[in-house]
């Protein structure tokens, strides 16, 4: 019987030892970033962190964590659905799209948030010729938002890219909310607000862009 519990002892002290160093090394080992397993995983080509993208191409530092990939255009989309699917907490985004155009692929973000307005913050989407702030595209977009829930799939310093989620009871409401923060799509694009309103339903989508 002695044997027996000495035994029992033993394997447990064993066990034991073995818990805690398994527990050691996984607290010691370091993490795989998210985001390189996502580059790795679609293989998505040039990688850059998102405050390198926008310090070359804006002069501005969002402070968000994320990475910009390529890819080419008719992928773009399908990347963005399947990290949205494998990432819940991350939130894809077109910043560039090249249409092709001398065999230059899109650029599509990466970031770690849930929060699609606080992007738009980040990002500081404005339209310098027009004097629209910021803050108006932000509380725009949420009051748009009320009207039918849109998804932002595209976003940079002077464009705002998004698809509705639900059919709008107006798309006329829906037209005037977005001119009233993007005048210049109606003034140098559309013509008029009915013609804004059309597109609007055809495409079930909105590019919001600023001079």
């Amino acid at each position: 019987m002695m044997n027996i519990n000495r035994s029992i002892h033993v394997a447990t002290f064993f066990a034991a030892t073995f818990l805690a160093l398994s527990m050691f090394v996984s607290c010691r080992a370091p993490k795989q970033d998210p985001f390189t397993t996502m580059a790795k995983k679609y293989a998505a080509g040039v990688i850059l962190s998102i405050d390198d993208y926008y310090s070359k191409a804006n002069g501005i530092k969002p402070g968000l964590k994320g990475i910009v990939v390529e890819i080419e255009q008719e992928k773009a989309e399908a990347l963005m659905g399947m990290i949205t699917t494998d990432f819940v907490f991350s939130l894809p985004y077109r910043i560039e799209k090249n249409y092709g155009k001398d065999g230059k692929k899109d650029k599509v973000a990466i970031i770690e948030t849930m929060d699609q307005f606080e992007l738009v913050k980040a990002l500081q989407t404005h339209g310098k010729d027009t004097n629209v702030d910021t803050e108006t595209i932000v509380k725009g977009l949420k009051k748009i938002n009320s009207l039918a829930k849109i998804k932002i799939t595209g976003a940079g310093s002077d464009f705002v890219e998004f698809g509705f989620m639900a059919i709008p009871n107006d798309w006329a409401d829906i037209a005037a909310a977005c001119a009233d923060i993007a005048p210049d799509i109606v003034t140098y694009g559309t013509g008029t607000l009915e013609v804004l309103a059309e597109e609007l339903r055809s495409y079930n989508k909105a590019v919001l862009w600023w001079f």
